[in-house]
């Protein structure tokens, strides 16, 4: 009889399994780390812009972050792409020129943008817009 109760008990935890299943992942995919992807579309002229965050592909990234700029001016062009960080955008509206940078976040992001144009553009620049992409 012992025999038998030792030999259910290890038929039973060989056919439970260890953690529960994960319904949101495929078995190869739920180690692989999760990459989110984002843009931005600015325009120097018009200083309109347009973002996209939490994409899955960067080309969605970088068409969302376009058609969102092209709702309010012609000149959009893609000045950003990024993913699991943040961009921002620092320009000089009045001169029609601009910088990008990145960071781990906003800030980050903004304090990289505004050194930059500043060092490439002089004094006055101000950020226009920033973006993250964070899973």
């Amino acid at each position: 009889m012992r025999g038998w109760v030792l030999l259910f008990s290890l038929a039973l935890a060989v056919a439970t399994p260890l953690g529960a299943a994960r319904a949101d992942c495929v078995a190869e995919q739920c180690n692989k780390p999760i990459v989110l992807y984002g843009a931005i579309a600015y325009g120097a002229k018009s200083t309109a812009y347009g973002t996209s965050s939490d994409q899955h592909t960067p080309q969605d990234a970088e068409r969302d972050a376009l058609a969102d700029c092209r709702q309010n001016a012609d000149d959009c062009k893609l000045v950003a792409s990024f993913s699991n960080d943040c961009a921002a955008v620092a320009a000089i509206e009045c001169k029609g020129v601009f910088s990008t940078g990145s960071g781990d976040n906003e800030q980050e992001a903004e304090d990289a943008a505004l050194k930059t144009c500043e060092r490439t553009h002089g004094r006055g620049c101000e950020i226009e817009v920033w973006n993250c992409a964070k899973p």
